[in-house]
């Protein structure tokens, strides 16, 4: 793997992410794998982490997850939190994205794959520093729910990849006297299109510490990185989307369905979303074929949680 820091293309000279080009593997351990209906699985190794289906009319995402999920990244112990942290809090993410990135190389159920990635900071407390930061983020953590894609309110939705721990228990408290001390490591996130959210990579207990401390998460993103051709192919598609979107928006309007500011809203932000992704350069996440093909997705649920798969007929 060669490493490459970017710098801000506003021209501050401030830290904005590390570029990574990995050589291998082809196909990872942990990975997105997809089948006919708009059915989509997270998986790592053998094990299923997250079951997935796309609404009818590309509403949102109806998610199931599975137990047995195992961390990529080492964990962040208090000594090395110590020495990572910094006074400026674009060098604390520079240094935390070089240990991320060493971790996620030499991790044996990890998500990078050959080609270019990218570990950037997220800046949700600067773009929408007009809502409270216990709200910028839904935290989905039930086994079961819906991310949807129009009225929710909040910016950011992220998918914990196992339940994080009682606000009461040691863990989290340990987490929150560092988050008092400026010593808290970020959460890592990993953007995954076919989502249109993140899912949480490290850090579940280290984000309720925080948002119990009343602060903001330090987070860092990974993601694929975009070339040019790509780029163009990913704004036409963003388009093509947000015309789709709209149609469907303003027929459930004239049906009296939905309020137009909340749809209207949330439709236009996620075309924004989509360009700013696009420009940052985050590429679509890759797929591979599920095995099996839909059979396979819905044993493999009803293994899980049969009555998730009955109650939304996926």
């Amino acid at each position: 793997m060669h490493a490459t820091n970017l710098v801000s293309p506003e021209g501050t000279g401030r830290w904005d992410s590390l570029v990574l080009d990995v050589d291998t593997p082809a196909r990872p351990s942990m990975r997105v794998e997809v089948a006919a209906g708009r059915r989509m699985l997270l998986r790592q190794g053998e094990r299923p982490l997250l079951f997935a289906r796309v609404a009818d009319y590309y509403r949102g995402v109806n998610f199931l997850r599975a137990p047995g999920f195992r961390s990529p990244v080492a964990p962040c112990r208090s000594d090395r939190a110590r020495a990572l942290a910094t006074y400026e809090p674009d060098e604390t993410h520079a240094r935390w994205a070089r240990v991320f990135a060493a971790d996620l190389t030499t991790a044996p159920e990890g998500p990078l794959h050959t080609g270019r990635w990218i570990i950037t900071r997220h800046d949700a407390g600067e773009r929408f520093s007009h809502v409270h930061r216990s709200e910028r983020w839904q935290l989905l953590i039930d086994d079961h729910g819906y991310i949807n894609w129009f009225t929710t309110p909040c910016p950011w939705d992220v998918v914990p990849l196992r339940r994080p721990s009682p606000v009461d228990s040691s863990r989290v408290k340990a987490y929150r006297k560092q988050a008092r001390d400026g010593t808290l490591p970020p959460i890592l996130l990993w953007w995954i299109s076919g989502l249109s959210c993140y899912v949480l990579l490290d850090g579940h207990d280290r984000f309720v510490a925080a948002l119990t401390e009343d602060q903001e998460p330090p987070a860092l993103v990974l993601a694929l990185r975009e070339d040019e051709q790509a780029k163009d192919a990913s704004r036409k598609w963003a388009l093509q989307y947000y015309a789709e979107a709209m149609d469907h928006v303003e027929s459930q309007i004239a049906a009296g369905t939905a309020h137009p500011y909340n749809a209207f809203t949330r439709v236009n932000r996620q075309l924004g979303e989509a360009l700013k992704s696009i420009e940052g350069t985050w590429a679509p996440t890759r797929a591979w074929l599920i095995r099996g093909g839909i059979d396979a997705w819905r044993r493999q649920a009803n293994n899980t949680d049969p009555h998730w798969l009955s109650q939304h007929n996926v």
